[in-house]
């Protein structure tokens, strides 16, 4: 089943980070997940964040929507500034709109706002330790496709960071699209490049 939309814009002078975005034919996984690609104006849709983040911990295992792990992604949060997590929020707000007005493809019903803002799992995460993050997903197997690469400040490639939480990443991700299972749904977020700024770490005695 194909689902056609646009997105609307949320009145940025420059391109809104949910401008041109549709999802497309859903396809059902052998367990029964479904998925939904997502484009932009028919080409692959990207994020590339407003200002560098930081790693609020080390990546760990990726939970996938069946809450199995996996072992070749991992779950990165990230700490962002407000106009990063706006950008997050406007993709939210995007994601659950689309869903409200598709409710009949993707949950094979007519579904009410509450019910499909109770089902959303957003890429803005809140937490009584930090201050509001998001989470997105990474690779880690160098022969997957899917590896992000890394680059440094002079646009040189190296390998991903040794310790996630003493580098400034600016971060370029590819927004894959809507993940369905169950009772739950959200965008698949995934990491494409980085350019990493590495802080060292020296002995303070």
């Amino acid at each position: 089943m194909t689902i056609s939309g646009t997105s609307q814009a949320f009145g940025s002078a420059e391109m809104s980070v949910t401008e041109g975005l549709s999802a497309g034919t859903i396809s059902v996984s052998a367990k029964g997940q479904k998925n939904a690609p997502i484009m932009r104006n028919g080409q692959k849709a990207f994020w590339t964040f407003s200002n560098p983040a930081t790693a609020i911990f080390h990546p760990s295992a990726y939970k996938g929507a069946t809450g199995s792990a996996e072992s070749t992604r991992l779950s990165l949060c990230l700490n962002v500034e407000d106009t990063t997590l706006q950008q997050a929020r406007d993709l939210d707000k995007w994601a659950v709109e689309y869903a409200l007005e598709h409710s009949e493809a993707f949950f094979g019903r007519k579904m009410s706002r509450d019910q499909v803002v109770d089902r959303y799992n957003a890429i803005e995460k809140k937490s009584d330790k930090y201050p509001n993050y998001i989470k997105i997903k990474v690779t880690i197997d160098p022969n997957d496709r899917n590896a992000p690469s890394y680059w440094t400040m002079d646009k040189v490639k190296r390998n991903a960071p040794e310790n996630w939480q003493q580098a400034s990443l600016t971060c370029h991700a590819r927004i894959v699209g809507f993940w369905l299972v169950s009772n739950s749904f959200g965008l698949s977020i995934q990491l494409q490049d980085a350019m990493v700024d590495e802080y060292s770490c020296s002995c303070p005695f």
